[in-house]
């Protein structure tokens, strides 16, 4: 996806009414970025973490007939797969919203302001959890129980 395009969904859910009780998430999947966060980034951030090739790699999942949950966010825009963490201290093994890389370098110039925490959460974060546990319930409460793979 290029560097000034839209992002029609932050994450799509693939065969919701498959007739199994495995949901697949794939949290980590997304590479977009948005531009409001891309405009903040310092010209040396690398953002090293990002897992460029999980689309192509699991791109066979649709076929599985599972129901599958895809993010199309970059991990370091808010990790849905992390507890709510808000400290700017917090390293990227723990942080929601990365404000350093692996490489504990920092990716802004100074602390993101608590507003901007709280939208990227509302915005990225926040959805793709509900989404997560509304198909979870949903697999359960028909099959009596629920089977998560998170990859």
């Amino acid at each position: 996806m290029g560097e000034n395009e839209q992002l029609s969904a932050t994450f799509e859910l693939l065969n919701a009414d498959a007739a199994s009780p495995v949901v697949i998430s794939l949290p980590h999947s997304g590479t977009w970025i948005p531009a409001d966060m891309r405009k903040h980034l310092l010209p040396t951030a690398v953002l090293a973490n990002s897992d460029w090739f999980l689309p192509a790699l699991y791109d066979f999942l649709p076929q599985t007939g599972f129901a599958t949950l895809v993010n199309h966010v970059n991990r370091y825009v808010a990790d849905p797969n992390r507890a709510v963490t808000l400290d700017s201290d917090h390293d990227y093994r723990s942080a929601t919203i990365y404000q350093r890389n692996t490489f504990n370098h920092p990716l802004y110039a100074r602390p993101l302001p608590p507003e901007t925490l709280q939208s990227r959460l509302r915005t990225y974060y926040w959805p793709y959890r509900h989404a997560l546990t509304t198909i979870l319930k949903q697999k359960q409460a028909k099959f009596g129980h629920a089977y998560l793979v998170a990859a």
